[in-house]
């Protein structure tokens, strides 16, 4: 029959070897974690890079779009002091010789 002593070896034992396991649990899913970190961080500097260039994209989008809209406007101002000129010297050209008077 064992002794006290040795019942009390073989259980210390049984819990340092269960300590140790856990702790070596533990380690794996800290181990696990830090690349899981590592990815993300990964991740979050490949998403970063993008919405930067989609960024840059949007402002030369909306610069260009710009430029269009006030190279429209011009072409449209020119086009409409032209016809106006043209609507005057039609009219002027219809104008009777002779003013008409109207009846008394």
């Amino acid at each position: 029959m064992p002794t006290d002593q040795e019942l009390f070896d073989a259980k210390l034992g049984k819990v340092s070897a269960e300590t140790d396991a856990k702790f070596a649990q533990l380690i794996g899913k800290i181990d696990r974690l830090s690349d899981n970190i590592s990815a993300m961080k990964d991740e979050e500097v490949a998403t970063r890079a993008a919405v930067k260039d989609e960024g840059t994209l949007t402002r030369y989008t909306i610069i260009g779009l710009v430029i269009a809209g006030l190279a429209a406007l011009w072409v449209t101002q020119s086009n409409m002091l032209a016809s106006f000129t043209a609507g005057i010297a039609v009219h002027e050209a219809q104008k009777p010789s002779t003013p008409i008077t109207p009846p008394k």
